[in-house]
């Protein structure tokens, strides 16, 4: 366990150039931790000010990608922009995918994107149905509104075929909606040591 504790430490400071620089990961490694989590808090009180001083040299936007990835583990495509400057500046790492540079810099980020203005950041990488149907419905308005006007006599035919479409398409859209946000907890699981608390 002792171990685990010292690979979670080194594997931290490892990602960080100020971490290493003042020398954490030796000085934590002589304490005796119970879980993952209270080395997490460790590391994280002791680099705060760092912390916030790379929190306060980021962008509205870049912040916004930061708390995106920290919750959800993914961002949205749309934001490639901004997610390559914060790679560029080692805050996300590309390990296959993007993520947080260590697991001590997303729990600050949870804690300070709670005053962060997300709601359009969530409306905009929600994707799937929330976006599609904007479009979908105003088609299937129209296609119905011209069927009345001039196929009177099929419109009765059709109708049955337009509703199922649309279920269907609307199940596709959750479907995939929900397996995104299943896959997006998976990903960030597997990225928590065992242990960890929250």
């Amino acid at each position: 366990m002792a171990e685990n504790f010292a690979l979670l430490i080194h594997r931290e400071c490892d990602a960080d150039a100020w971490l290493q620089q003042n020398g954490f990961a030796e000085d934590l490694c002589v304490h005796r931790y119970t879980m993952a989590g209270d080395v997490l808090d460790a590391i994280r009180r002791r680099a705060d000010s760092h912390y916030q001083n790379l929190w306060q040299t980021c962008s509205m936007p870049e912040k916004q990608v930061l708390a995106q990835l920290a919750e959800e583990g993914v961002v949205n495509l749309r934001n490639r922009d901004v997610l390559g400057e914060l790679i560029r500046k080692g805050l996300v790492v590309h390990d296959p995918h993007p993520k947080l540079m260590n697991l001590s810099f997303r729990g600050f980020v949870l804690a300070a994107a709670s005053d962060l203005p997300l709601k359009d950041m969530e409306h905009s990488a929600e994707g799937g149905w929330n976006t599609w149907r904007n479009f979908v419905w105003p088609i299937l308005l129209i296609v119905g509104f011209f069927l009345v006007i001039t196929q009177r006599k099929y419109f009765d035919n059709v109708v049955p075929l337009v509703s199922a479409a649309a279920g269907e398409l609307l199940a596709l859209f959750k479907t995939f909606s929900s397996f995104r946000s299943t896959w997006s907890g998976v990903k960030l699981n597997q990225e928590t040591p065992a242990g960890q608390g929250r």
